[in-house]
Formats: structure tokens, sequence, C-alpha cells
């Protein structure tokens, strides 16, 4: 079973984990091996998830700035519901 949650990583990233496994300092008085190395994979899939998550804000803010800069506006979500409905205009919501 932890075997298969390797393969849901890239190759780099599952060597990087299995190295991890490999170099812990308390491997010796770990009795469920199995369970030690999926609280790796969990861990280094929050950690993952994380820079992901961080990268995905950053991006957010570079395109707010730049927004601004071109004097874009970003409508508020209750300004969004206002925009018309364009598939009453298109025929795709009206039915005869």
């Amino acid at each position: 079973m932890t075997l298969s949650k390797l393969a849901e990583f890239s190759t780099a990233d599952a060597l990087e984990i299995l190295q991890r496994f490999a170099e812990a300092d308390i491997l010796d008085k770990v009795k469920n091996k199995a369970a030690f190395l999926s609280g790796i994979c969990h861990r280094f899939r929050d950690k993952s998830d994380k820079k992901a998550r961080d990268t995905k804000k950053q991006e957010k803010l570079e395109i707010s700035l730049l927004n601004q800069e071109e004097g874009i506006a970003e409508l508020a979500d209750d300004e969004k519901e206002k925009l018309i409905d364009l598939d009453s205009f298109t025929g795709l919501g009206f039915r005869v």
C-alpha cells in the first residue's frame, strides 16, 4: 500500500521521499516502517500543496498589480452577479 503511494509522485519526488526515509535518524527505533514512510509521503504532499497555494496567491497578487498599473478594474463579487447573462441573448437559455 505504501509503495503504491510513492507511485503518485514524480520519480524525482519519490526518490527524495525514499532518501528522507533512509536518512531518518530514528529508523532503527521505528516499529511500523510502512506507516513511517506513509507519514513522510503525507508531509511531502502537504508541503508541495502549500507551495502550490503560495505560488497561486503570488500570481494573483502580480496580476492584480499589473491590472492596477494598466487601469483595469477588478469587479467585486456583487458587481459580477449584476452582469448580463449572455446565454439569454444567444438563445441557449431561451425556451420556446
